[in-house]
């Protein structure tokens, strides 16, 4: 099982339509689509929404050890062309300034870069890394 949380509906519908998953009704603040290998939960936009939907998510994991877990969405960058796909090498919070490391378990071609997690939206990208609101988060919880 692959477990996807993405902040907005927008970041969402290119997987769900690939995937071909489906939206499950349940009595949640949280959207959740599936199919029979993959979740995708729409958190909502910040860091405490995306704790939240990842612990929700998390909670329903019980009968699938070795679940994967991704963070997909748009962050702002100084210099990359839209659309650029990058991978997160560190991840750390602008605010606390606690740093993670994700594994790098497979060859990736494309950017790898920083996130720096911020409470509002970045425009001035003080550093080559990427700024998004919600990866400090995903990662910590």
């Amino acid at each position: 099982m692959v477990n996807i949380l993405c902040a907005l509906k927008a970041e969402a519908e290119p997987i769900v339509d690939h995937f071909r998953l489906k939206q499950i009704r349940r009595r949640s603040p949280y959207r959740l689509f599936e199919n029979h290998d993959i979740q995708l939960r729409i958190s909502g936009v910040g860091k405490h929404c995306m704790a939240a939907a990842a612990r929700s998510l998390f909670a329903h994991q019980t009968d699938r050890p070795g679940a994967g877990w991704l963070n997909l969405g748009i962050a702002g960058h100084a210099t990359l062309p839209l659309g650029s796909i990058c991978l997160a090498t560190k991840v750390t919070d602008g605010t606390g300034g606690d740093s993670w490391f994700p594994p790098q378990i497979y060859r990736w071609a494309h950017h790898r870069r920083e996130i720096v997690t911020v409470e509002q939206p970045e425009s001035n990208y003080p550093s080559q890394a990427l700024y998004d609101m919600e990866a400090a988060s995903f990662v910590a919880t």
